[in-house]
C-alpha cells in the first residue's frame, strides 16, 4: 500500500473530538458554529458551511458554480468516486 498521509494527532485533538462526540450532534451544534465562524474569518469570506461529508461538500461546490448543463469538467484519475459523482450530479460531463 502507498502511504499518502501521516496525520499528526495529539491529545488535544483527541480531547476535542471526545467533547464534540459527547455533545451528540455530529451535523451541527456549538462546535460546528464556532468552526464555521472561525474558518470564514481565517480565509476572509462572508460565509462558510460545514457539510456532513466530502461527497456533499463536492456536490455543493459543483452546484454552486452554476455552470451550464453538460459543461466539461476535468478531474484526476487518482481520486475517490465521489469526485466524479459530484460532477455527474451537477449535470456536467
Amino acid at each position: 500500500m502507498i502511504k499518502i498521509s501521516n496525520p499528526n494527532i495529539d491529545n488535544a485533538e483527541i480531547e476535542t473530538v471526545e467533547k464534540v462526540l459527547s455533545e451528540r450532534s455530529l451535523c451541527g451544534g456549538s462546535y460546528t458554529e464556532v468552526f464555521e465562524s472561525d474558518f470564514k474569518k481565517y480565509i476572509g469570506v462572508p460565509h462558510a458551511c460545514c457539510t456532513s461529508s466530502g461527497t456533499t461538500a463536492l456536490m455543493s461546490i459543483m452546484k454552486s458554480l452554476e455552470l451550464p448543463s453538460k459543461t466539461k469538467v476535468i478531474t484526476t484519475c487518482f481520486s475517490f468516486i465521489a469526485t466524479t459523482n459530484a460532477i455527474l450530479y451537477a449535470d456536467y460531463t
